[in-house]
Order: C-alpha cells, then structure tokens, then sequence
C-alpha cells in the first residue's frame, strides 16, 4: 500500500516577532484564545505574554509565578487564562486587565499543564505529583484530586461529556467526572 499522500500545505510567518535563543516565547505552553485573537505564551523567564494575533505586539505580561512556566490554557469564554509552573502553583488571570485572580497551591511536585471544562466551570490540572486535581474556577478551591501510578504530562476535557483525558507514563486514560 502507497503512503498517505499530504493533502494540503502548511506556511508560516512569525505572528509574535522573532524568537531568539533568549527569548521568552521559547517556553513549553501555548494556547490561542476561544476567539482566536489572543496567543499565550507560558515562558521560561517565569511570566506569560498575551500577543494580539492581528498586529503581534505584546498586550500584557503576567508576572507571580516563581519558577519555570509549563502550560496555560484559557477559559472557554475567553476572559480567564490559566497557568501551570514548576513553583507547584495554578494561577489564574484576567485577560482584560492581567489581573491575578487566584492562586491554587496543593500539587506536591511541579504541574504540567491544565485544562478548562467546557462550560468554565473547573480547571484540571495535572502534575509530577502523580495527580489529577479539578479547581472551582469561582473560587479557586480545590474540588477533588485523584492519584494515579505514574507522571503525567497530557490532559483534555471531552468537549460535550463529563470525561477527561490524562496521558503519561501510565498510557492515556479517560477519567469521567462525576459531580
């Protein structure tokens, strides 16, 4: 049998400026606003940028966390950004004005990546802990964690069920959530 012949074609331009070896924007998250106007970048140098996609300048610079970024995720609706680090915090943001809005300690080790229901509601954040946890997204409170037998490094929610998925060094799993 041939191989998939490609179908459609890639090109690029830089929507954010150059990125040098020093730069920020080098960082392991990024995540494009549900509108599609704004581009997170979760950096190295311990802040995320907001980039306005249609003229790449810099709307904000989100600045608490105190160590390394891993990921960042925004809200469904667009107004909050989520942010994972190696200092073991969850912090949340206003993308209106870059506001910090919370920060949800309780991973023991760093925190990946994270990921926002689909109705905005709870933010699931995975770690090297070992650890799904959900956060009321109004408050900032722990919801629930559960322990799992291995790192994780990948998570989604499932855009119409209460169902996660988790990936790691445990394979890929999906976890329903039952309120």
């Amino acid at each position: 049998m041939p191989p998939p012949r490609d179908r459609g074609t890639l090109s690029g331009r830089s929507a954010v400026g150059d990125s040098g070896p020093g730069d920020p924007r080098r960082g392991p998250g990024r995540a494009f606003s549900p509108d599609g106007t704004l581009l997170a970048t979760a950096g190295n140098d311990r802040t995320v940028r907001l980039w306005q996609i249609a003229g790449g300048t810099a709307q904000a610079v989100l600045i608490g966390h105190t160590d390394g970024l891993t990921g960042c995720a925004f809200s469904p609706d667009g107004t909050l950004v989520a942010t994972t680090s190696d200092d073991r915090t969850v912090r949340l943001w206003r993308v209106s004005d870059g506001t910090e809005q919370a920060v949800m300690t309780g991973h023991s080790s760093w925190v990946e990546n994270c990921a926002f229901s689909p109705d905005g509601t709870l933010l699931a954040t995975i770690g090297r802990d070992q650890t799904v946890r959900l956060w009321q997204v109004p408050t900032g409170r722990r919801h629930c964690a559960l322990r799992v037998a291995s790192d994780l490094t990948g998570i989604a929610w499932h855009p119409g069920a209460a169902l996660l998925c988790v990936a790691g060094g445990i394979g890929t799993y999906a976890l329903a959530y039952v309120p």
